[in-house]
């Protein structure tokens, strides 16, 4: 019996009993790499990555220019060998303006991580929609508007 024996333990909290040790990785490998998102090969299904509609494109990044500026500066200082990822940076400064009790200055080093996370995880030729006081974005015809 190749060298398996049928065991009657639970493994990861499901029961089973009666099968092999074999029987018992095969379908633990099967759960676990359902659960990380690999396609499925016998119903011949691909991965969900390769239906991303955002892929292609993710659209412009729109971020208000003293935000922009922070980033930047973050991004430079990562490029000089500071050390810090800049969105590990500005996550640093975020959690000290929280400790310190400055919300209004933690909200804005949480608008800096999102930006320098967002540049981290798109194409570098995305464009880059910068807001001036007074202006929004608009979603649905992709322009910036000035608020009169």
């Amino acid at each position: 019996m190749n060298g398996f024996r049928r065991i009657g333990k639970e493994i990861d909290g499901t029961p089973h009993r009666g099968k092999t040790k074999r029987e018992n990785r095969r379908a633990a490998s099967r759960n676990s790499a359902m659960m990380a998102g690999i396609g499925e090969r016998r119903t011949g299904k691909a991965s969900m990555s390769q239906y991303d509609e955002l892929e292609d494109d993710p659209g412009p990044v729109v971020v208000r220019r003293p935000v922009y500026e922070a980033g930047i500066k973050l991004e430079a200082e990562e490029a000089a060998g500071s050390g810090w990822k800049s969105f590990d940076a500005a996550e640093a400064k975020m959690d000290e303006c929280k400790a310190a009790g400055k919300t209004d200055e933690a909200a804005f080093w949480k608008e800096v991580y999102d930006f320098c996370m967002t540049r981290e995880s798109v194409a570098a030729d995305t464009e880059v929609v910068i807001l001036e006081d007074g202006e929004t974005y608009n979603w649905n015809v992709g322009k910036v508007e000035r608020k009169s």
